[in-house]
């Protein structure tokens, strides 16, 4: 599987990683949630664990939501979903390096909103190593941020 490195700031292949499962439950219930209320469902993730507590040299965020009725809603709680996992990934402590006002080119092939990335490139992240794979566990549709 393929990981986003924020440290080498590259997309690279991982085979020992440790698997963290956000169940968001049914997607009627998500789709009238705002942004903050819907970031507000996966800060509880982030609350108790430090990188120090998890095995292996990176982490996938495995969500499952379920009964998505179109391509068009799943995408909805996809771009929802990676946002707010970034977002919450990401501190507010500055990198000890310059400073990126663009992406980086190795990083380009990520497949999620650019900010948010682009503040995790540019700001310390709890974990560095990771990956975001979203699933709909009733229709079979998949996401993987970086494949």
């Amino acid at each position: 599987m393929k990981f986003v490195d924020l440290n080498e700031l590259k997309v690279r292949k991982e085979y020992n990683a440790a698997e963290l499962t956000i169940d968001l439950g049914k997607a009627d219930d998500l789709f009238d949630l705002s942004f903050s209320q819907f970031k507000q469902l996966i800060d509880g993730l982030f609350a108790d664990i430090k990188q120090e507590d998890v095995e292996g040299n990176g982490v996938i965020f495995a969500v499952e939501v379920a009964g998505c009725e179109t391509p068009d809603d799943f995408e909805y709680i996809v771009d929802q979903a990676v946002d707010a996992i970034i977002r919450n990934n990401t501190t507010k402590k500055r990198r000890d390096r310059e400073y990126r006002l663009g992406m980086p080119q190795n990083l380009r092939e990520v497949h999620c909103n650019q900010l948010p990335l682009q503040n995790a490139v540019n700001y310390k992240c709890k974990f560095d190593v990771f990956t975001i794979r979203i699933d709909d566990v009733e229709k079979g549709w998949s996401y993987v941020i970086a494949d």
